[in-house]
């Protein structure tokens, strides 16, 4: 049985054990399966993950994770990183590339409470067009939504903050 059918099967809390033999899972199918979960859901791993598990790491409201354990954000949907990590430090995490430590993103059970009403607005809609049209279309809505984002106000305070020193004064 793979993760979709586990995730659409239960009936109550699950803990996923992931491993790199869940790689061929349907992207897509198990982000929606892992957003509409209805129960507590938590997943565990070691080594590094690789899309789509990361992303769905990043959905879990818990992981648990070996030392040393890393997650590779390469050709990975953004939603997911920026709904755990919120908006600033998904883009300190990848300023140093697509691979980061899994504690530095998945250090909290809670989705990150420094994330903007826009951020989340926009990972809102993406979610919500998910099922109805094609991944090409869905990457086109992310590549524009993340380029509405780093034209922000958050992002222009953020930058003028990383230059000046000082820590940004954000109004969310």
């Amino acid at each position: 049985m793979n993760l979709v059918e586990r995730l659409r099967g239960a009936n109550g809390p699950l803990v996923l054990d992931l491993g790199e033999e869940q790689r061929a899972v349907p992207r897509l199918e198990l982000l929606e399966a892992a957003v509409t979960f209805p129960f507590a859901l938590a997943v565990r791993f070691g080594g590094t993950l690789r899309t789509p598990l990361a992303e769905l790491a990043c959905l879990a409201p818990t992981a648990l994770f070996e030392a040393g354990a890393l997650l590779d954000f390469e050709g990975a949907l953004l939603t997911p990183l920026v709904l755990r990590a919120g908006e600033a430090r998904a883009r300190r995490l990848l300023l140093s590339g697509p691979v980061v430590p899994a504690g530095q993103v998945l250090q909290s059970t809670a989705l990150a409470g420094d994330r903007s009403a826009r951020a989340v607005a926009l990972a809102e809609e993406l979610l919500r067009l998910a099922p109805g049209c094609g991944a090409e279309a869905r990457l086109a809505f992310e590549r524009a939504a993340f380029g509405l984002l780093l034209a922000s106000p958050e992002t222009r305070e953020g930058i003028a903050a990383f230059i000046g020193k000082r820590a940004p004064r954000l109004t969310w």
